[in-house]
């Protein structure tokens, strides 16, 4: 699964592991019109809007499942310095709204979840982001 993704997340393919899906994620509130913060959306890789996405709001993750949570990386190169310093510079990812995650990746991932509200602590390191949530 994750091998015909790598070239999106050339930065952090070395943490990159078989259990992991690659997805595009729209950061903010989806009853905002995908503005403030949290997830908005997340949607499938696909030639069209791996291309051709405009949104601004928009980073390629790659997710996996740990022990029942759900994990998000960001390669550090894959996102925009404007975005990181709203969404991450301060150590922690803001939810304030809560979201489930949509069947897509539940399917690939074999988890249900719903990212609850709340603070979640940003793990930087080298060259990516960790949010556990």
């Amino acid at each position: 699964m994750i091998n015909n993704q790598l070239g999106i997340m050339k930065s952090i393919e070395h943490i990159l592991k078989e259990d992991q899906v690659v997805m595009n994620v729209t950061l903010g509130m989806p009853s905002k019109g995908c503005n403030y913060h949290g997830i908005c959306k997340i949607e499938e890789l696909s030639t069209e809007n791996k291309q051709t996405s405009n949104c601004k709001k928009q980073v390629k993750a790659a997710f996996r499942k740990e022990q029942n949570r759900l994990i998000m990386y960001i390669g550090a190169n894959e996102i925009d310095r404007k975005l990181y310093e709203f969404y991450f510079a301060s150590g922690y990812f803001i939810v304030l709204e809560s979201f489930d995650i949509p069947e897509s990746l539940k399917n690939k991932i074999e988890i249900s979840y719903t990212i609850q509200q709340g603070v979640y602590r940003v793990s930087h390191q080298n060259d990516y982001l960790k949010v556990t949530f």
